[in-house]
Order: structure tokens, then sequence, then C-alpha cells
């Protein structure tokens, strides 16, 4: 039986800015979704954007020019999202919406890093996502950007979202495959809250390429002020640096044409048995293996160079 899945659907009726802002339409499965750059209606796309959840936690990705991950908790176990039309929001709901993203970066948003701030990725030409793997055991999508803003220009970029039955990592590529300058910089954060913060290193000398930096939070961060722990991690390799800025705990990375990096929460209604700061550190580091196991071939830069 599956343990891992995504949901990505759309409503019948083309989008348009009359598209009325209530769900009315049946939603449709899709494999391929053409993102309007001026989509009015986040529910065209069932749960705003692709969800993906394993027996234990689910996030989704909003479609729109939002562009941010949110955090689905879930109090029991199982695959429950083909069987809800919309996410919950209040406190007696199962499976519900707990993290407050406003115009933060949420849980690990890929962003541009300009100044000392964090610029999420909001205006493009083209975007369109693609479920390319969604087997038992793992998921994966990708989004294509073309003409996505930057702030050395318009890029083409993919975005890989990777995520297994057997941890609650999920993994971010970046790739771009145009319009690559030294002075594009990259980050992700977590969105800032008043909770305690802890950073830390998990070392495999034998294994440099493995060597992770990761930030965490855990506090009273959840919609209703439950504690939640959010965290993002990356391979040594893409030089993360600790920053912030006013709406983020931010880690940025070395200048480069790729990335990959991990993001990951648990919240303590759910099965976790995640309940503080020392529990939760204990936590992400059990589970990282998991998803370090399965790096992916990333093209190298001379297929990008034709």
């Amino acid at each position: 039986p599956a343990q891992v899945q995504v949901i990505l659907a759309r409503q019948e009726q083309a989008s348009n800015a009359k598209t009325p802002a209530k769900t009315n339409d049946a939603y449709r499965s899709v494999d391929t979704l053409q993102v309007p750059p001026d989509l009015q209606n986040p529910n065209w796309v069932k749960f705003e954007g692709p969800a993906w959840e394993n027996l234990d936690i689910a996030y989704r990705l909003y479609a729109d020019t939002r562009h941010r991950t949110g955090v689905i908790g879930k109090r029991k176990k199982g695959l429950v999202l083909k069987k809800l039309n919309k996410i919950g929001t209040t406190q007696d709901e199962p499976v519900r919406d707990i993290l407050y993203i406003g115009e933060s970066l949420g849980l690990g948003s890929p962003a541009f890093y300009v100044g000392d701030s964090a610029q999420a990725f909001t205006k493009w030409r083209e975007k369109t996502i693609v479920v390319t793997e969604n087997t038992p055991e793992s998921i994966q999508f990708e989004v294509y950007f073309k003409g996505l803003e930057s702030p050395v220009g318009p890029i083409n970029l993919t975005q890989t979202v990777d995520f297994f039955k057997d941890s609650r990592w999920t993994k971010i590529s970046l790739f771009v495959e145009e319009g690559y300058n030294s002075d594009l910089r990259f980050c992700t954060g977590l969105v800032k809250n008043p909770v305690p913060t802890r950073t830390g290193k998990k070392d495999k000398a034998a294994e440099p390429n493995k060597n992770m930096t990761w930030l965490a939070t855990y506090g009273k961060q959840s919609t209703d002020k439950s504690n939640l722990g959010l965290a993002i991690a990356a391979a040594d390799q893409y030089g993360p640096e600790m920053k912030q800025d006013r709406l983020n705990l931010l880690m940025a990375f070395d200048s480069d044409f790729i990335l990959e990096y991990f993001f990951m929460a648990a919240w303590e209604q759910d099965r976790s048995g995640v309940t503080n700061m020392q529990l939760f550190e204990k936590f992400l580091k059990s589970q990282l293996p998991y998803a370090q196991k399965r790096v992916r071939f990333i093209p190298p830069r001379i297929i990008m160079e034709k």
C-alpha cells in the first residue's frame, strides 16, 4: 500500500479574473499544471498548489505568486489528502494548516538573497508544475520557471521537490538552466517567531559532501499556539551561512547555479512524540540520513553550456 503521495489537481473551468473565489467546480487530477502569472483565485488549484504527504506529515506549495511552503498537521497516521477538498483551519479538525506564513518564507521556501533580505520567487513569464514520480514509496514534482525575475535579470530555473515514506525531510533542488550570473545568490528560511532557535552540524568525515548544517526553531508557533518544530538543513559544500531579515531566519548559500537543501516539521499533536527543543533536535538529526541517502544526480554545468 502507498505510504506517500503527491496531490496536484485543478478545477474543470479555465482560470481567469472572473473565476469566483469559492470552489464551485469539481477538481481534476493532473500531472502537468500551467500556472497563470495573474492567477486570481488560488482555490482554482486544489489546496492552492501541490500538496505532498507521508503517513505522518504533509506540506503544500502555494502555486500562485506567493510560491511559499506551508505545513499541514495530522493528528492520526495515514494518507488523507485525496479525501479532502480543502485544508482545515479550526482546532478541532484532524488535518489542518498549522503554520501562518504571511509575507515570510514559511518553511524552507526558496528565495534570492538580495542585500540583507530574502526575495521570494513571485514574478515569472511561465510557470509549469509537473509530477514526475508518484510511487508508494517516494514522490517527486518539478516546477519549471521561464523568465523568473531575479536580481540579475530573467532566468530559467527548475525547482525539484523530493519526498519519501520514511522521513519528514523534504528535499529541494534548484538548477539555473539559463541566465546564471555569479552575482546570483539563493537562500531559504524559517518564519521568525519568538521561540527558541538552535543551529548545529551533522558530520560524516568519511563523506564530506554529507556534512550538514541545520537551523531549527521550536515552540508555540503553530496557528493555535501549540508547539511546532521547524528545521532547514544543507550540505556544507553549498556554504550555508546564517542570516536574518525582518520576517525570517535565513540560511544563505554560496553563489552557484545548483543548490540542494532540506526542510521538515514536527507538531506536538502528531505522532512524532516531539514535545520540546531537545527532542526535536534529536528527531531531526535521526531522520536526516533517510533523506540524504537519496541524493539525486544534478546535471553538470556542461549541459547548461550548449
